[in-house]
């Protein structure tokens, strides 16, 4: 039994591993042939050997009441720890529940402020035209009035400054200074 890959490749097939089959030896075989079919010893199906069951020695009765109560002790605790665990999954589940509602809290408000700025900015927005409106209006109810500049000052004329030229020196010559480590011969200048 063979498979493809794909659909489309028909060229590519992947065989199953095959198992291999224990071969009889070929002296077998060639014994089997010579035998009559009838001589052959029909084989009983093989019956299970039924296990004893190991006996164990009867119990005294305060062993068995001992036994009891660690089963009725083991069962108590057993059921405080499942109830423990079931008020715990219950409180982590409220806990979910509440975040739930908070975050679902907060995005509403989220939401509700941000409506409650869109109204404030459209009445700011309307609040300035009205202002607009009433500047216009004031402009048009009052009478042009003209205002006349004020005279300025007559200015002083400047008075003629001489002009001063800086006497040029020549430079003078540069001596060497050493400004770091003093040489052996600088004390002979």
């Amino acid at each position: 039994m063979s498979r493809k890959i794909f659909e489309d490749d028909d060229d590519i097939v992947i065989e199953p591993p095959t198992e291999k089959k224990e071969e009889k030896p070929k002296e077998e075989i060639e014994n089997k042939e010579n035998i009559d079919p009838l001589d052959e010893k029909v084989d009983a199906p093989k019956v299970k050997k039924e296990k004893k069951k190991r006996t164990r020695r009867p119990m005294t009765d305060e062993q068995k009441q001992a036994m009891l109560d660690r089963l009725a002790a083991g069962r108590k605790k057993a059921l405080e720890n499942r109830q423990k665990k079931a008020e715990a999954k219950k409180i982590v589940k409220k806990n979910k529940v509440e975040e739930i509602d908070k975050i679902i809290k907060d995005d509403e408000d989220k939401k509700l402020d941000k409506e409650e700025k869109k109204k404030l900015r459209d009445e700011m927005n309307e609040l300035k035209e009205m202002i607009k409106n009433l500047k216009n209006d004031k402009k048009e109810a009052m009478p042009a009035v003209k205002v006349e500049p004020k005279p300025e000052p007559p200015k002083e004329p400047e008075e003629i400054k001489e002009v001063i030229k800086p006497i040029i020196q020549p430079p003078k010559e540069k001596k060497h200074i050493s400004r770091g480590i003093k040489s052996r011969w600088s004390k002979y200048k």
